[in-house]
């Protein structure tokens, strides 16, 4: 049976100028963009309804009005203005004042203006007063004055002085209105250019203060520039004016809908929004505009459509759209060579979104695309006309995959497979026709074979199905089909043949198996298996490198099979995607398709390393791909090296020679630096900070940065090196933040960097002097005084100890002095005490003799005990252990109860106690013991007092003595002293001591005397 080839429809594509896709880009304070520009550091910056947004490829920093004026915000809330740049100043406007941003400092200013006459007038808001003017339009800053459009006039405002000039426009609309100006006029030489409603447009000399009207016919919604010619618009038409000649003209499209906005970007190409979110183009060299795309998603199906408030275009090839309720988005107007079908702008329907399964190219450049529940289409690659293929082949009711194609694949000899229902099918090369070889049914399956893939093995073929593995058969002329049973019903994706004999057969689950010959497949139990655990979607072979490029559902697996070694490639390497569908090896690419967009991998191999390195750019929607979700078994590349990629929308095709990148030059800006978690400098912003000058105890330092990319901000990798600290580059991977803990004092660099949106790592390098200051302990003024201070510290030191040394030598002198002079007293005494008592003991001896009376001898033994007493007194003093005051007295107290104990006389002794520790010399024991003793005696003998009390305290180093009796006393000022009260005084003397004595015949007497210790 032979199916019939049948033409169902063709389908023409449209392919003037391809269109744009827009995606929108979220994080705004608020979502109506009436302006959008972009700063020398490379930020873009966004006017809302809610304040102004800075945006760095990945976040949004907001700044907006707050409940408390603050320099730190905005005052006022709807930005409706151009943001006018002047190096690091912004100017813009909202519904309360003109705002000018210090972005180095952070700081807000604000201006006021009000209606002047022409006059200067004050800035300052006046009370009461209702002529203030809101959402003037910043047009020019220069030498500190800043010009503004607002309604009906001009200002100049010096912002240095806070003074301002306004300049009123003279025309008059021709209901005799006065002619407001339009937001966002063109600046050209020394004048500005505004278009209006019902006065045409509008020049302003600012130097001459000179009005013109030019076309006051036309109603003007907006205005630019372009090579110094004026572009304005109306409703629906453009008009061109040349300022130099006067001439002008129009510039006509087709569309029905009202004009919103124009704008001219730096390749001189003007762009044009309209109410209902159209886009259209006209590029230098082109004489008209064409549709490029529409901001609402799917324009067809979109029930609200919102319009375009305003356009800009960086120079790396992306068209920032502000909308109404839309917010910020963004296309790439860059030409990437992608052709696709069908083209969602044209065929919107859905049976058009089609799922790609399988696609071949024959030798008429037709494209074959087998699908997903719509058969095959042909489709002309050069007239952009599909034809579908039907096969007149009878399908079983029960069949849910009938209309599915998933293989269209020529074999060596030139043969065309592929599967209808349950048939596999072959176009043989000379033939115009298709034969049908019906699969089996499977006796444990349900469900009906539906072919996968086909691998010719020696004269016959081997087919993977859905439920199992066929063998196919050509027997005198015809192709029969059976069932390899011991494979069981598992379905098998792929059959490779390498190296002539050698079998890769990959199951929908499971790794792969490899055998030498199909008999092992059929009968053998040890087939070998490798990647058991991976789910497998193809296979690539580089024969050069032998290595097997292995696509999976957790990356791409490099397969040295030799070594039995491998590597992966995925996400970390910066694929889109971990899972990869299928692969296609080109020169020195390979190319994946993944479950979210196309990646480009450039293989390098190094120093004869066995595995690659690869080097990633990504591709989604973003760059013209019909969908980012691709499909198994849908790629392929034709006999010209052109690619072909299926997804779940379609096919996307293009020549991997005409990809060129645009590749962003790295811009790495420091977006906050904090030490301990706090700011490190309130008066200056994150990326204007290139030196930090720390305290020792601020040393934990965090770092977050960002290379501002607007192609693929996700994959830039990011390596940073604290030099003076790390050894080495630290590779942070995809995350811009480094983090630093108690590092110590000392000069550091922290330097940056990052790999461009190709993924290669840039040269540029952002760097940060930092100084942590050491602690004043270790500064060096410091460590000079404490030098110093030692220095001095061992000089006194060494004096001290000079001079303690001295001391002692002159201690021991004054010792040795002492001892002679103890000796002389000891020696005055023992002569004048002891030499008297022995002389005196002569005498009395001598005249006993003579008179022969007891008297004399009486005297004798009195005057020896004495010299006993006295010899035992100065033995006591010399003694070495009896050095303490508490020795004194107890020596003393025991010498009182001699003297008293007999007298008949009563006595009351009052010592202080705990005096061990108080040193004395022997000198003034000796001086105490005998002065004591004398009065006391003295007292015995002439007072003839019933009572004495002796007594002493110690206080602030002074001994005090008291000794008072009730005797019959004497007259101090009559008495003729004798040697007893000579020798008192002068030992008391002698310790620099007082003496008080007070006596009456009445009243006692009383002794005082005072020795300093």
């Amino acid at each position: 049976m032979k199916p019939l080839l049948l033409i169902l429809y063709s389908l023409a594509i449209y392919t003037t100028n391809a269109q744009l896709q827009f995606s929108r880009v979220e994080g705004l304070s608020q979502n109506t963009v009436y302006s959008i520009t972009k700063d020398k550091q490379g930020f873009i910056w966004i006017a809302t309804a809610n304040g102004i947004n800075r945006y760095d490829g990945k976040e949004m920093k907001i700044y907006k009005p707050s409940f408390t004026k603050s320099k730190k915000q905005i005052e006022g809330r709807i930005v409706r203005s151009t943001i006018l740049v002047e190096n690091d100043i912004l100017f813009f406007s909202t519904e309360n004042s003109i705002n000018q941003f210090d972005k180095k400092s952070e700081n807000f200013k604000q201006y006021k203006v009000y209606i002047g006459n022409h006059k200067e007038d004050p800035i300052e808001e006046k009370e009461g007063n209702t002529n203030l003017y809101s959402n003037a339009d910043p047009l020019l800053y220069s030498n500190e004055h800043l010009w503004v459009a607002q309604a009906d006039r001009i200002f100049n405002i010096n912002t240095k002085t806070n003074k301002s000039i306004s300049y009123t426009v003279p025309f008059k609309t021709k209901n005799n209105y006065a002619a407001n100006l339009s937001l966002k006029g063109c600046v050209i030489n020394n004048s500005f250019w505004f278009a209006t409603q019902g006065s045409g447009i509008i020049q302003f000399d600012f130097v001459s203060h000179k009005w013109q009207q030019f076309l006051s016919n036309y109603s003007f919604s907006s205005i630019t520039i372009c090579n110094d010619t004026l572009y304005a618009h109306t409703a629906n038409k453009v008009i061109w004016f040349n300022p130099a000649n006067y001439t002008n003209g129009i510039i006509s499209f087709n569309s029905s809908n009202t004009l919103r906005t124009i704008y001219t970007d730096y390749k001189k190409s003007i762009w044009l929004g309209d109410d209902i979110g159209n886009v259209f183009c006209k590029t230098f060299t082109e004489k008209f505009f064409y549709w490029k795309g529409n901001i609402n998603y799917n324009y067809s199906q979109a029930t609200t459509k919102y319009p375009v408030y305003c356009f800009y275009a960086d120079t790396v090839g992306n068209l920032w759209v502000g909308a109404d309720v839309l917010g910020l988005l963004k296309s790439k107007i860059n030409n990437y060579p992608f052709k696709k079908y069908p083209d969602e702008y044209k065929q919107v329907n859905e049976k058009h979104n089609l799922f790609i399964h399988s696609i071949y190219v024959d030798n008429e450049k037709k494209i074959w695309l087998g699908t997903y529940q719509n058969g095959i289409i042909k489709l002309d690659r050069d007239t952009k006309k599909s034809e579908k293929l039907l096969f007149n082949i009878p399908i079983s009711k029960t069949n849910n995959i009938s209309a599915s194609t998933s293989l269209i694949k020529e074999d060596d000899e030139g043969n065309i497979w592929t599967n209808y229902a349950e048939h596999l099918l072959i176009k043989e090369k000379e033939s115009n026709n298709f034969t049908a070889i019906k699969l089996s049914q499977a006796q444990n399956s349900t469900q009906s074979p539906q072919v996968w893939c086909i691998e010719k093995y020696k004269t016959n073929w081997l087919v993977g199905t859905n439920i199992g593995a066929y063998i196919v058969k050509k027997i005198n002329g015809k192709y029969t089909a059976q069932r390899i049973e011991n494979f069981g019903v598992s379905k098998i994706f792929i059959i490779k043949a390498f190296q002539k004999k050698q079998l890769w057969i990959v199951p929908e689950v499971g790794g792969i198996y490899i055998i030498d010959d199909i008999a092992e497949f059929e009968g053998s139990n040890t087939i070998k298996r490798i990647f058991e655990n991976e789910t497998v979607k193809a296979i690539e072979y580089d024969a050069i490198h032998n290595l097997y490029w292995i696509s999976t559902a957790n990356g791409l697996i490099a397969y040295h099979a030799i070594t039995k070694k491998f590597k992966t490639y995925n996400e970390q390497q910066g694929m889109l995607n971990n899972f990869v569908y299928g692969s296609v090896l080109c020169d020195n690419e390979i190319w994946l398709s993944t479950n979210n967009g196309l990646s480009q991998g450039k293989i390098q191999f190094n120093n004869n390393n066995l595995f690659p390195e690869i080097v990633f750019t990504n591709y989604t929607v973003a760059e013209g791909l019909p969908s980012n979700e691709f499909n198994t078994n849908a790629f392929y590349k034709d006999k010209n090296g052109i690619l072909y990629f299926g997804t779940d929308k379609g096919v996307v095709w293009f020549n991997p020679k005409e990809i060129t990148h645009s590749n962003e030059k790295v811009n790495i800006q420091l977006l906050n630096v904090l030490a301990n978690e706090k700011n490190t400098d309130s008066t200056l912003a994150a990326e204007y900070i290139s030196n930090l000058s720390l305290l020792h105890n601020n040393n934990n330092l965090f770092f977050k940065f960002i290379n501002i990319n607007f192609h693929n901000p996700d994959k830039i990798k990011y390596a940073y090196f604290l030099e003076g600290w790390d050894k080495d580059w630290i590779n942070n991977g995809t995350i811009p933040e480094a983090r630093y803990s108690n590092l110590e004092p000392g000069k550091y660099t922290f330097k940056i960097k990052a790999t461009n949106n190709a993924g290669i790592w840039s040269n540029e390098l952002k760097e940060i002097n930092i100084t942590i200051h050491p602690p004043f302990w270790q500064t060096n003024w410091f460590i000079f005084l404490v030098v110093i201070i030692s220095v001095t510290t061992i000089i006194l030191i060494a004096k001290f100890y000079v001079q303690q040394k001295l001391k002692i030598q002159i201690a021991e002198l004054q010792k040795a002095q002492e001892i002679a002079a103890e000796r002389q007293r000891i020696s005055r005494e023992m002569h004048d005490d002891i030499g008297s008592g022995l002389t005196q003991i002569a005498l009395i001896s001598d005249a006993a003799i003579r008179k022969n009376k007891l008297i004399e001898l009486n005297d004798i033994a009195q005057t020896s005990r004495k010299l006993i007493s006295n010899m035992s007194e100065i033995v006591w003093s010399l003694q070495a252990e009896n050095k303490t005051l508490e020795q004194l007295f107890a020596y003393l107290r025991e010498q009182l109860f001699k003297l008293l104990e007999y007298s008949g006389i009563d006595y009351e002794i009052q010592f202080p106690e705990n005096t061990n520790h108080i040193i004395i010399e022997n000198k003034q024991s000796r001086n105490i013991l005998l002065i004591t003793k004398e009065i006391v005696t003295n007292t015995v003998k002439h007072s003839k007092a019933k009572h004495i009390t002796i007594s002493s305290i110690l206080k602030n180093k002074q001994l005090y003595f008291e000794i008072k009796d009730d005797g019959i006393g004497f007259t101090t000022s009559i008495i003729t002293e004798g040697n007893g009260l000579k020798n008192i005084k002068s030992r008391i003397n002698d310790m620099k001591g007082t003496l008080n004595i007070n006596s009456t015949k009445e009243g006692g007497t009383i002794f005082n005397y005072t020795i300093p210790l």
